[in-house]
């Protein structure tokens, strides 16, 4: 009897310490992570405007990464929490082609992006 219950006893001492090692691993692994993406976050500002007649558009719904932005009254927008590298920003605005276009993030910038009338 004795000897079953210290084997118990050491199979339950075996599975806390692989438990609480598993723990640590992905503890340690998300706090490497949030100290990665806060160190490295740029910004990207931008206006929109009609590729005829070179107005700023209000409204237009820009997206990246799955993040959604509108541009103000003047056609201004602004993305932060970008990591570096490329991303997709896609345009829509109401009776104007969808625009997409590829960037490349390196430090923050600014950019412009044309649209046109269907």
């Amino acid at each position: 009897m004795k000897t079953l219950l210290s084997i118990f006893a050491s199979l339950l001492i075996s599975f806390t310490t692989f438990a609480n090692s598993d723990a640590n691993d992905k503890t340690a692994k998300k706090t490497a992570e949030e100290a990665t993406s806060a160190t490295v976050s740029l910004e990207i500002t931008g206006s929109v405007i009609d590729k005829a007649n070179n107005e700023t558009l209000a409204g237009v719904v820009v997206y990246v990464d799955g993040e959604k932005v509108y541009t103000d009254l003047d056609g201004v927008f602004r993305l932060s929490r970008l990591t570096p590298g490329k991303h997709e920003v896609k345009a829509e605005l109401i009776s104007y082609e969808p625009s997409i276009m590829e960037i490349d993030v390196r430090n923050n910038s600014n950019i412009t992006i044309e649209m046109s009338q269907q």
